[in-house]
């Protein structure tokens, strides 16, 4: 591995090696070669040893300054890494022998389901709790992560609800479905998990999920905020009653009884090899919430709650991880040695097994009352009880697949009679739309004629009025003619007048310079006479 800046490219290698390998997880180490795992066991890759000096250097490129900050408080630090195109992973930081180490765990592409997982159908209700605490405990790397996963999505698919996640990192990209989610990762998008807990149950969130909680306060108040709506947690525990002693129960009694109060359901897991190698699968302990339970729970006797589980033989929803591991390997899903190993209880789990087996191999027995305990099943036996379950789990699948066909069958037929209905609704819609166009058009056409004829009869009028007009004009031009007529007449009838006037003065003039000033006569001229009677 290179230093400088082709360390990460180097690190981006690697990955996409595991990821082509199909390894679940790229461990990283001083003086140790990459190492893969691979249907859980570790394989080296070739090559040389990491020295410390520039795997220290290729991490610390992959640091935040946030994220150097929580390593060097907690000597820790996990975060989601993307390598786009390939895959994503959970990047854990961690100090070792003075030295800094990592390991990458590969998340897969689309979150888990129930189905995915191969988790027992004893899960799905909890998704329908409408309020209440669930808690998914494990010791580290049991795959709690995935089975919170798995059951979000599982509400997420069912049920109309914002979905609030809390998680360092978030490791699932967990996308709408019927419901809406937000999904938070402390120290990128919230400071602490109690802080980004208040502002979810200030947000409204109907469902609020936490990966994982690990301090008191953060308890106090998943506790609290579990009474009016979902809260599920996963947390870290060798058992389910340690499970409930983390959320508050092995404290003072009102702890006790309020944890009594809000818990629905606790989900103690571990994980088992396959038989066929092909990886791990889940041994799933459950506990649904009884009167009984609960008594124990606000009492403090949680080292009951399993024995009083394993009474129920597998009622009430509920399965001890026995029961759990007996039916794994009974179903040929792991080996019977394998789940021993993992098993809480070794002697248990083995007389469960034994009953089992004999009950499947000689129901006859317990009719008479034959011993079921006194020996364990041959190999020949396992084989016959082997056969049945083939043949059962072969009409089980041929059933879920015949199901699974009129299911999808139905669904179309569905689909094609909402198709139908909504295109007739449309031709419906359309034919309405025409009707209202047509109707439309016809009062258009209406209006447009008695508009027509509106215009005609204005158009007439005014044709009407404009002859009349014209014909007063003419009068009155003639009017005008005359007037001017009578105008010019009257002007030279003036003109003559003034002239006759003068002519008059002037005669009138030289007369009187004929005759003494002091003699007038009053007596005129024949011509004179004429002037004036003409004027």
């Amino acid at each position: 591995m290179s230093g400088g800046a082709e360390g990460t490219l180097e690190l981006d290698h690697l990955l996409r090696v595991a990821v082509k390998q199909d390894a679940s997880d790229l461990h990283l180490k001083p003086m140790r070669p990459p190492l893969l795992r691979l249907r859980g066991k570790l394989i080296p890759l070739p090559g040389r040893p990491l020295t410390p000096t520039e795997l220290d250097r290729v991490l610390r490129r992959l640091l935040t300054p946030k994220r150097a900050r929580l390593l060097a408080e907690r000597m820790r630090v996990e975060f989601g890494y993307s390598l786009p195109g390939v895959s994503r992973f959970r990047a854990t930081l961690f100090h070792q022998r003075g030295t800094l180490a990592a390991s990458f765990r590969r998340l897969p592409a689309a979150p888990p389901t129930i189905d995915s997982l191969h988790l027992p159908d004893l899960l799905r209700p909890l998704a329908g709790l409408a309020h209440g605490l669930v808690l998914i405990a494990g010791p580290p790397a049991s795959g709690k992560s995935s089975t919170l996963a798995a059951l979000l999505r599982e509400v997420v698919d069912r049920r109309l609800v914002q979905v609030c996640t809390i998680e360092d990192p978030i490791e699932h990209l967990i996308a709408d479905g019927l419901g809406s989610v937000i999904q938070q990762e402390i120290g990128a998008d919230v400071a602490t998990a109690e802080e980004a807990l208040r502002n979810a149950i200030r947000d409204g969130a109907d469902v609020i999920a936490l990966d994982e909680v690990r301090d008191e306060p953060t308890w106090s108040a998943v506790v609290d905020a579990a009474g009016d709506r979902l809260v599920i947690a996963t947390v870290r525990a060798a058992s389910l009653s340690e499970a409930i002693a983390a959320a508050g129960a092995g404290e003072d009694e009102r702890r006790r009884a309020r944890v009594a109060e809000v818990l629905q359901a606790v989900v103690h897991q571990r994980l088992v090899e396959r038989a066929d190698g092909s990886g791990m699968v889940a041994a799933v302990e459950v506990m649904r919430r009884t009167d009984d339970l609960a008594a124990l729970v606000a009492r403090g006797r949680l080292e009951e709650i399993v024995p009083a589980i394993a009474r129920e033989n597998g009622g009430r929803g509920m399965q001890t991880l026995n029961q759990s591991l007996v039916a794994l390997a009974v179903h040929r899903v792991v080996e019977p040695e394998a789940a021993r190993r993992v098993s809480p209880d070794a002697a248990e789990f083995d007389a469960l097994l034994r009953g089992v087996c004999q009950r499947a191999l000689h129901p006859e027995r317990r009719r008479h009352g034959v011993n079921e305990e006194s020996t364990m099943p041959t190999e020949a036996e396992f084989a016959r009880i082997h056969r049945l379950l083939d043949a059962e789990s072969r009409y089980e699948k041929l059933r879920r697949e015949t199901e699974r066909q009129l299911a999808q069958r139905d669904a179309k037929i569905r689909e094609l009679e909402e198709e139908l209905r909504t295109l007739r609704q449309a031709e419906a819609a359309r034919i309405r739309e025409l009707r209202h166009m047509e109707a439309d058009r016809e009062e258009i056409l209406k209006a447009v004629e008695t508009q027509n004829k509106l215009y005609e009869m204005e158009a007439k009028q005014t044709a009407r009025r404009l002859e009349q007009l014209e014909r007063e004009l003419e009068e009155m031009r003639c009017r005008d003619r005359e007037q001017a007529e009578r105008i010019r007449r009257i002007e030279e009838e003036r003109r003559r007048a003034v002239q006759a006037f003068e002519e008059l003065c002037r005669r009138y003039e030289s007369k009187l310079g004929g005759f003494p000033a002091d003699e007038p006569t009053s007596e005129m001229t024949e011509d004179e006479d004429d002037v004036w009677g003409d004027w």
